[in-house]
């Protein structure tokens, strides 16, 4: 059964119960500065935008409609980066969003120059999927990376001469340059459940 995945190194926890306070949990602030090797400062703080990061992915969803590529987080020092569709334009631009009811400013990095947005490329990816099925049988799930705008299909297996043989012959039927697919090998099978993953940003 088909398995959809959108990919994501985003550290994921619940912030419900402090998002527009300074409190903490000190049990996932000391799993966060371990995982990303930051102080604890810069722990809570990150949490805390977080938590609140909301209103900044609305106003920038709605500067940037229909064009935006993929919006992630890079933890050490944290930011938030969105990547946008520019034709013929290469560059970046860093801001400082405030937030609502609390006194830390979000940092972002804008990247223009993106070759498709997310919305198309998400459209393409039963495409990718079923493609890549037509040449292995252990396809596991699919989904679109926000980080580098590929789609990624993994399957079971290992990366022998002959199935990168398959590999090659898939890329040429793929054939869109504005959206590059991946085919990414494993060595794990999931659960064939009909599961429905939420592809978080990183």
């Amino acid at each position: 059964m088909k398995k959809i995945i959108i990919y994501s190194s985003l550290f994921v926890m619940s912030f419900s119960a402090f998002a527009n306070t300074n409190e903490q949990y000190p049990i996932q602030v000391e799993a966060y500065v371990e995982m990303y090797n930051v102080s604890k400062a810069e722990a809570e703080k990150a949490m805390l935008l977080e938590a609140n990061q909301e209103q900044i992915i609305d106003a920038i969803t709605d500067e940037f409609k229909g064009r935006i590529a993929g919006i992630y987080k890079e933890h050490n020092p944290y930011k938030m980066v969105v990547r946008v569709k520019e034709n013929g334009k290469k560059m970046t631009e860093n801001r400082l969003f405030s937030i609502d009811g609390i006194n830390e400013k979000m940092p972002i990095e804008i990247i223009y120059g993106a070759k498709e947005a997310a919305q198309i490329a998400k459209g393409q990816v039963n495409k990718a999927y079923n493609l890549v099925n037509c040449f292995f049988t252990e396809v596991q799930d699919s989904g679109y990376d926000e980080k580098t705008g590929e789609i990624i299909v993994r399957v079971t297996g290992e990366e022998t001469p002959a199935n990168m043989e398959l590999v090659q012959t898939i890329q040429r039927k793929w054939n869109n340059p504005k959206i590059p697919l991946k085919v990414e090998f494993v060595n794990f099978t999931l659960n064939p459940l009909n599961y429905n993953y939420v592809l978080l940003t990183h």
